[in-house]
């Protein structure tokens, strides 16, 4: 048997595989840890594909019989032991994509070192409140040496929202009767506004390209997508003669969609005769862009162009805001790209530059049809 090797984060924790070496055949199962002992149930998949196997675990492990019968037999359920076993396995199977695993795992880090085995059902406003004092004394990285930076509001503010979703987890597993109350600090400084890039820059950016890169750069530009779905589009996600890009419609191990909202995602002329060019040098299984980084490609075209480097969801702002400056249907660019509402289109993503700014006020009609009044001085009054 061919276990899951320590560090591979594409299967989750209990979900291992052996091959036949006769027939080749790849088979799967899945481990469920018995409540109170280190012994572990087995579970037999069978012989089906990757896809079908996540599913299925997918679907036993969200199951809150399983989950409540695993931790309601423990007198006491510490902080950090809550955290690592229960929360981060849950947040593992259901987490949008990898990088949003990572970050709430590093931030449930400062968590567990405050809090440690507290029992969380002892968790109370005030508990929460101590927490807030301690993180700004203990600012910096935990075990590395160096200058301590305090953390600012929004980075603590980050941490409680982790925690305060894990401990609404266990609500609705029946491990807590009631989450505390949150108060949230006030944020000292706005939010910074995310870079972006007009028209004219992002026509230069997609020229400067290489040819195997440009496709990568007129499909982020052209479609607004998160940049962990476009590194997960297959082709057979891509109707051309329809003209769209199907997200979420199948299953996906490497990028989860975003609040289960699968979507359809035209495609704009130039960028669906691109496609139609480049059609037959398309994989026919697995990612369209395999084996290219949109990051190191932006990184790579700005420095040639002179830009300062844009970052991967910068194609996604370029886009929103263009839509917005040319006063298309706000309802449309929701469904485009997958928003539940557009007060996100509002507070971040609909930006106006100075020349955009300079064109709505040449429009401006104010006082070309009434006569312009020129006040002089009365230099007899001294005024």
């Amino acid at each position: 048997m061919s276990r899951r090797k320590k560090g591979n984060r594409r299967l989750p924790p209990g979900l291992y595989s052996w091959t036949d070496r006769k027939t080749g055949t790849i088979y799967w199962k899945m481990a469920i840890r018995n409540a109170g002992s280190k012994e572990r149930t087995w579970i037999a998949l069978g012989p089906i594909s990757q896809q079908e196997a996540l599913a299925e675990y997918r679907e036993r492990m969200a199951d809150p019989d399983l989950q409540r019968s695993r931790y309601l037999s423990r007198e006491t359920i510490g902080c950090s032991d809550f955290l690592s076993t229960v929360y981060l396995p849950h947040l593992r199977i259901h987490a949008d994509s990898l990088s949003t695993f990572d970050t709430e795992t590093e931030r449930s880090g400062w968590l567990c070192a405050h809090f440690k085995q507290t029992d969380i059902r002892g968790i109370d406003t005030a508990a929460i409140e101590r927490y807030k004092r301690w993180r700004r004394e203990h600012g910096g990285r935990r075990g590395k040496s160096g200058p301590r930076v305090l953390p600012g509001a929004r980075t603590i503010n980050l941490e409680l929202h982790v925690f305060r979703k894990a401990l609404r987890y266990g609500v609705s597993l029946g491990l807590l009767a009631k989450a505390p109350t949150f108060v949230m600090l006030p944020e000292a400084k706005e939010r910074r506004e995310p870079r972006w890039l007009n028209a004219h820059e992002t026509d230069k950016v997609i020229a400067a390209a290489t040819p195997k890169r440009r496709l990568l750069l007129l499909f982020a530009f052209h479609t607004g997508m998160r940049p962990g779905e476009i590194s997960t589009r297959w082709k057979e996600d891509l109707d051309l003669e329809r003209g769209f890009c199907r997200v979420g419609h199948r299953a996906e191990h490497d990028f989860r969609v975003k609040r289960e909202r699968p979507r359809v995602v035209p495609l704009t002329p130039a960028l669906q005769e691109a496609l139609s060019d480049a059609w037959n040098g398309l994989p026919v299984e697995g990612p369209i862009f395999g084996g290219q980084s949109l990051k190191e490609t932006l990184r790579r075209v700005c420095n040639k162009v002179g830009f300062k480097p844009l970052n991967p969801y910068g194609t996604r702002h370029s886009f929103i805001s263009r839509w917005a400056q040319e006063q298309r249907s706000r309802d449309a660019l929701i469904k485009i790209v997958g928003h539940a509402d557009g007060r996100m289109i509002d507070q971040i993503y609909a930006h106006f530059g100075a020349d955009e700014l300079a064109d709505h006020m040449v429009r401006v009609s104010w006082g070309k049809e009434a006569k312009v009044v020129q006040l002089r001085a009365d230099q007899g009054n001294g005024a």
